[in-house]
């Protein structure tokens, strides 16, 4: 997935989904869910700041973005810090309470 770059050198929004991910429903919105918090979900790297060791993701499923900021392991930092802007994977994670749109890998099945 390749996503347009503005003259910051920072990748605009991602594009919006076609297809069957255009037609949304009124459940499918950018709060967390069961089956986003006790499943796997798959993202794109949108964008890795190793310097913060964030890393922003896009949800294809919800066109929504996430903010991971915290990691189970070291590794799983190391491994996700690390990945080039549109790699897709798949991760579970939770929201981190107190961080607003902060969210906590606890794995990568």
């Amino acid at each position: 997935m390749s996503h347009a770059v503005n003259g910051d050198g920072d990748p605009g929004v991602p594009p919006a989904p076609s297809g069957a991910a255009a037609r949304s429903t009124a459940s499918d919105t950018s709060a967390p869910d069961a089956a986003e918090t006790a499943d796997a979900a798959t993202v794109t790297v949108w964008r890795s700041t190793a310097g913060h060791d964030s890393v922003t993701v896009f949800l294809e499923r919800k066109h929504a973005c996430r903010q991971l900021v915290d990691y189970a392991t070291e590794e799983l930092r190391r491994l996700l810090v690390g990945l080039p802007t549109g790699t897709t994977l798949t991760v579970r994670m939770e929201p981190v309470v107190g961080r607003g749109d902060g969210w906590r890998v606890t794995g990568v099945p």
